[in-house]
């Protein structure tokens, strides 16, 4: 009996966890987005993410819990973190580069 009231504990406090993280995505991308992104890029990451977190919301819907979504494989993760070290920062010099303004010829 002990034994299963501690599996019932743990698993109905698991699950008001599920649901805390769920209601708390907003703050988390809140939070990312001040840490991480750079401001001045003149994008609206927060326009984005009013388009894409219903998206995020119907995901997490789709399943009883984060953990049963499909991993990400550290070559997967690799890739990502070279693709931002590396062609994002090119990118975004191309991009200044582009939005300076020509010398005038007097």
């Amino acid at each position: 009996m002990v034994c299963y009231g501690c599996a019932t504990f743990l698993r109905e406090f698991y699950q008001q966890y599920q649901r805390l993280m769920r209601a708390n995505v907003d703050s988390v991308f809140r939070d990312c987005y001040a840490h991480f992104f750079i401001h001045d890029d003149g994008e609206d990451y927060q326009y984005r993410w009013q388009v894409v977190s219903p998206k995020v919301l119907n995901i997490l819907d789709s399943v009883q819990s984060a953990s049963e979504l499909p991993r990400f494989y550290s070559w997967e993760t690799f890739r990502i973190h070279d693709c931002l070290e590396k062609d994002v920062w090119y990118l975004r010099q191309i991009a200044r580069h582009l939005r300076e303004p020509a010398p005038s010829a007097k």
